[in-house]
Order: C-alpha cells, then structure tokens, then sequence
C-alpha cells in the first residue's frame, strides 16, 4: 500500500483490516482541501469492481463524510484481463473424470474447482444420466470447492455408468455452460 498526501508518499499511523470488507487508514496528518491518494496493489477476481470510500476524524469516527472521485470512474476498477475474455467460467477443474465411491479413499468424490467471472451469480453444478433426467446437483464444501459422493436425490448410490456434468452460470447478459462426461464406477 502506498498513501500519498500533496504528491509526497506518507507513511500511514495506522492500517486496520480487521472486517473482511473495510480498510481503515488513519492518516499521520490532518489534511485540509488537498488530495489524498491510496494505491492498493491486490488481485481482483472480477470486473468491474467499485470501492466505496469516505472520510471521517479520529474524534468522530461515526460522523462520515463520502469522498468525491478526481475524475468520473476514479473510483472504479476494471481488469482488462477478465473483462477480454467472453467466457464466465473459467478454470474449471477436476480431481478425476472416473468416480469409485466405494470407501477405499481413492476418487470416492468429484471434487470441482472453478472461477466465476463478470457476474456475481453463483454456479449450478449439475449431473444428468444419459436420458437427460437430473440425478445430482453439486453442493459446495467448506473450501469452496464443490463435491459429489455418487448419489442422486434420495442418498443412494447411483448405478455405475457414464453421466454428464454441466456447470452453468445464468448472468443478465447471457448464459455460460461447460460440460464433461464422467463415469461411475464400482
């Protein structure tokens, strides 16, 4: 993090990222009618992302007062690098294509990893049998990946075979749909 006060970089007296979605700087001066400037190096998972920010005095941290951009669109930020591409999924990944629950610890789940961009929408994970009838739908684990255990709707296992898994996001704009062929087998 870099501050900057009347074009001179300044070291901050206090930085406070204690709630996941605030940053708190306290300023090593009082500053009046001049420009403050924070440059946040960070990666961003989606575009277009827009920070909100004000500023209040040590004395009366519940009186706020917004801040006002330099110029329209100052204050928000968009990665070329996720906004170029046309895809909303992205990096969808697989622990293994053959699931074998049968207890013994190896692909006895489908394990799912994949990066949703452009929309804050989440993803459905779905598995279909070959007619086309919807037997599963992923559910996410306590890492953010998303899991399947090989059975359908009512905890059974399903019978071995080949299924198709469909992971979809449904934006405003468009829908986007990555699909692969699985098997189960024990």
């Amino acid at each position: 993090m870099e501050l900057r006060l009347r074009d001179r970089i300044v070291e901050p007296l206090r930085v406070d990222e204690s709630t996941e979605n605030e940053l708190l700087v306290t300023l090593p001066e009082v500053v009046l009618r001049d420009s403050v400037e924070l440059i946040l190096p960070m990666r961003l998972a989606s575009s277009t992302t827009l920070f909100d920010a004000w500023v209040s005095s040590s004395s009366e941290a519940d009186v706020r007062q917004s801040i006002q951009p330099s110029e329209l669109g100052a204050m928000t930020v968009y990665v070329p690098e996720i906004a170029a591409g046309g895809a909303l999924i992205r990096n969808l990944k697989m622990t293994a294509r053959v699931l074998t629950p049968n207890g013994d610890g190896v692909n006895d789940r489908l394990s799912v990893e994949l990066l949703v961009v452009k929309t804050g929408r989440a993803p459905q994970l779905l598995i279909f049998d070959l007619s086309g009838r919807q037997v599963a739908e992923l559910s996410v684990s306590g890492d953010g990946e998303y899991e399947w255990d090989g059975r359908g709707p009512s905890g059974n296992l399903l019978p071995p075979g080949a299924y198709l898994f469909v992971a979809e996001v449904v934006a405003d704009a468009r829908t986007d749909r990555r699909q692969r062929v699985i098997s189960l087998a024990y």
